[in-house]
This record gives structure tokens, sequence and C-alpha cells, in this order.
């Protein structure tokens, strides 16, 4: 399992786009995620379950994860978290 040791963040709070923040918890502590976005009640479920399904497939647990979506399409949600996890694990 990897280990995110520093924040990683990618894409902009503009239109149509997201800002996924990913930030590091102490071990046995979990995931943390968290949905802002005007379009939460329709979609805030579907952009969670992204958001995990992302983590999981890199084994990745105990982060905490900000998503300031602005209408993203799911590609664009499941690119933002994939960028914002390398840079999260880069050392």
């Amino acid at each position: 399992m990897a280990q995110v040791k520093q924040s990683g963040q990618a894409g902009i709070a503009d239109k149509s786009d997201v800002l996924v923040t990913i930030e590091p918890r102490e071990p046995g502590t979990g995931r943390h995620i968290v949905v802002r976005s005007p379009f939460r009640l329709e979609f805030g479920r579907h952009i969670t379950e992204t958001v995990e399904a992302v983590l999981n497939e890199q084994d990745i647990d105990d982060v905490a994860v900000l998503v300031e979506d602005k209408g993203a399409l799911e590609f664009a949600l499941r690119a933002r978290c994939e960028t914002a996890l390398r840079r999260a694990l880069k050392e």
C-alpha cells in the first residue's frame, strides 16, 4: 500500500472543471472525502464513488480529499484525482 506523505493538487475551480486536493492523514484514520459543488445534491454520491474508485485502484488509505467541483465530467474528475494523487506520492 502506497503512503501519501505530502499534499497534491490538480485542476482549477473554474466552470466545467474540478479542483482536487489530496493530503495525508495519520495512519489508521482512513479516508475523508469532502465534496463542494453546486451539483452536490444530484451528483455528490457519484463524485465520491469516483474518488473512492481511484483511491482503491492505487490502494490508498489515510488521506483527506477535497473536491471543488464546478460541473466537471467524470473523465475530468478521474484525471484530476489521478494527477493529484501522483503529485502527492512524488518524493
